[in-house]
Formats: structure tokens, C-alpha cells, sequence
């Protein structure tokens, strides 16, 4: 028995807009956020820290004057971004983030449907032009799973726990015999 099929724009567009709203400060986070929020929040955050430099040189060839022009701009970028057929998580996450900027720049001067806006534009590209990809590769859960993070302290502490525990047995196993 085959599962349902998922409605990947419905959920590709609450959590876009949602990602945009909580970065913009439209929306306040929620006190119990799900993992591919959380994941986005971090990977686009990081992004955004990295490459500074380039986001705001793009954001500077943006005009306040045409909003709906520049939630296009947004999906114009995504088609470049992607027109060479390469999908990944990477190019995903890079049209969040350019999209997040695009949007803390219009919510800086006063636009505000901006998350609408925009994030409309990522979920419809996405769900339209990368559908067959997003459910190939489990849609946001596939996109948590590919940027989870292993935390090097508990990897560790399993290791060294292990370590211990075979250290107790040969001890126990040479003082027997």
C-alpha cells in the first residue's frame, strides 16, 4: 500500500512563510518549533553569515519603488539558480536565504506583505519546478536530514563511554582467570 502523496506546495509555503516571518520579526517564533524550521533558521543563518558580502551586493540593485517586482525578483533567481538542471539542499538553502534578505530589506522600508510576497514565490517556484525532486528526497524532512548536525561532544562521550566499558570487561576477564 502506497503513502498518500504530500501536498508539497501547503508545505512548502507554511514553512517558508513562517522561516521569513520569525526572520523579518513579522512573526513571532513559536515556542515549540519544529525540526525543519529550526534547520532552516540555522543553515540559512549561517549562509547569511558566510556570504554577507554577496547578499548585500545583490540587495543593493533593489528598489523599494516596485514591491511585487522585487517578491519577482525572488522567483526569477530561483529559475537562474537552478536552470542547469542541478538540484541539492545547497541551492535550496542559498534561494532561502536570498529570499530572507530580499525580505528584511522590504520590511526595512515599510513593505509589509513582504513575507507574503516572497514567500509565495519561493513555495510556488519550488513546488512547481521541483516538485518530483522535494518528494524524491523527502520533501523538509529530507532537507533536516541532509543538514543534521552530529554533536561532536556526545559522539565523543559515546566513544570514550565505550572505550570504558571495554577496558572494564578486559579487567574483569583477566582477573577471573
Amino acid at each position: 500500500m502506497s503513502s498518500p502523496r504530500r501536498d508539497v506546495y501547503t508545505e512548502t509555503s507554511q514553512l517558508v512563510k513562517c522561516f521569513l516571518g520569525e526572520f523579518t520579526g513579522v512573526v513571532k517564533p513559536s515556542w515549540k518549533e519544529k525540526e525543519p524550521m529550526s534547520t532552516m533558521k540555522r543553515v540559512v543563518g549561517k549562509l547569511l553569515e558566510k556570504h554577507a558580502r554577496v547578499y548585500n551586493g545583490m540587495i543593493r540593485t533593489i528598489s523599494c519603488a516596485d514591491v511585487e517586482g522585487n517578491a519577482k525578483l525572488v522567483g526569477v533567481v530561483a529559475i537562474d539558480l537552478f536552470e542547469d538542471g542541478i538540484v541539492n539542499w545547497g541551492r535550496v538553502a542559498s534561494l532561502l536565504a536570498f529570499g530572507a534578505v530580499v525580505c528584511q530589506h522590504l520590511k526595512d522600508r515599510g513593505v509589509d506583505n513582504c513575507v507574503e510576497l516572497v514567500g509565495e514565490e519561493i513555495a510556488v517556484y519550488l513546488a512547481t519546478n521541483q516538485e518530483t525532486w522535494l518528494l524524491k528526497n523527502n520533501t523538509w524532512d529530507g532537507f533536516v536530514k541532509f543538514f543534521q548536525v552530529t554533536e561532536v561532544e556526545s559522539t565523543l562521550r559515546n566513544t570514550i563511554v565505550k572505550c570504558v566499558d571495554m577496558a572494564a570487561t578486559l579487567i574483569l576477564l583477566t582477573l577471573k582467570f
